[in-house]
């Protein structure tokens, strides 16, 4: 597992304790926080469940809570999970270059697909985009992976 020093931390930290809120919540423990030059713009956290929104992914919540931009190519956006298709697309649509992944193990996504997309072309097995890490502190991965398998009854 990867030791999160400094401010990535700590945007992971955020990016975690919106996933814990979901989960405590009654719903999925996925959350992203989106960061330019240092500071937070928005964190949000997958609604799926408690607003019956089958979209309402915890990247989309951070992007909504964010608002219009004209500019996204200093932002760095936190997720728990790695994100989904849908979630993969609004990243490459948007222009985020970077992603910092905290979690890929119960759910792959869509690494692949979203790194060729920003170089234009699409080869399974080639990643750049991303760059993922391990998981924020102890007790992040088993409350994740308690609220993956709690998505899939």
């Amino acid at each position: 597992m990867a030791v999160w020093q400094g401010e990535r931390a700590d945007f992971m930290r955020l990016a975690y304790e919106q996933a814990l809120k979901s989960y405590n919540d009654g719903g999925l423990p996925i959350s992203a926080a989106m960061v330019e030059h240092g500071t937070v713009i928005a964190a949000g956290h997958n609604r799926r469940v408690q607003d019956a929104d089958p979209i309402a992914h915890g990247e989309m919540d951070c992007l909504r809570k964010a608002g219009r931009r004209r500019d996204y190519a200093g932002v760095t956006l936190y997720t728990t999970l790695s994100p989904c298709m849908m979630c993969a697309g609004t990243i490459v649509q948007f222009g985020i270059k970077s992603v910092v992944i905290g979690e890929a193990r119960n759910f792959a996504g869509n690494v692949d697909f979203s790194a060729a997309a920003r170089r234009g072309c699409y080869r399974p097995g080639r990643p750049g985009l991303y760059r993922a890490h391990g998981t924020p502190h102890q007790g992040a991965a088993g409350t994740l992976a308690r609220g993956h398998r709690r998505a899939l009854r």
